[in-house]
């Protein structure tokens, strides 16, 4: 996916099934036939019923060059980690309807920030390391529902900053916020 613009700012992809799963395996449209990795925009009327898979490498690959939006009606789990590694500031926006589980870490690399935005209208939970390299860190959970934010990894922003929110629900950072 190419979304960058000769003259101006790169543009945005935006995915909204209804549950993602950010893994090893790609099978984006949830017909049970893996192999289809993100490769353009994807409407939420395109796969609005599908469980979707996408791989953390594409995921993170998209990320060295554009803003990256994922939304769910329901769950997001991430169970591979994600990695940018080159480029100039991007965002990654989590955004789901259920919960949001981080079971594998999230990172930008010296030079190449990565500015994350999590929110999940349950409850979020974090078992492993965010690591922005100069970025900002959101977290807003439970605006929709009862769900507070789970923090068991670290979360390292460098300069960046770190907001944590839980609006139906109680914020337990049990990681090292820096």
């Amino acid at each position: 996916v190419d979304l960058s613009a000769a003259h101006g700012r790169t543009g945005a992809l935006l995915l909204d099934p209804s549950s993602i799963t950010i893994g090893a395996v790609a099978d984006v449209d949830g017909n049970s036939t893996p192999g289809d990795d993100v490769s353009g925009d994807i409407d939420s009327s395109d796969f609005g019923t599908a469980a979707s898979m996408i791989t953390a490498a594409n995921v993170s690959a998209l990320l060295n060059t554009v803003d990256l939006s994922l939304a769910a009606t329901g769950d997001i789990l991430v169970s591979q980690p994600i990695t940018k590694t080159t480029g100039s500031a991007t965002t990654l926006t989590l955004y789901a309807g259920n919960k949001l589980d981080i079971h594998s870490p999230i990172s930008g690399a010296p030079g190449s920030p990565l500015n994350l935005s999590l929110e999940s209208e349950g409850a979020m939970s974090t078992t492993a390391a965010i690591t922005t390299f100069g970025g900002s860190v959101s977290m807003i959970a439970g605006f929709g529902m009862a769900g507070g934010i789970t923090l068991n990894g670290d979360i390292n922003a460098g300069t960046g900053t770190v907001t944590m929110a839980a609006h139906a629900g109680e914020t337990q950072p049990s990681g090292a916020i820096t």
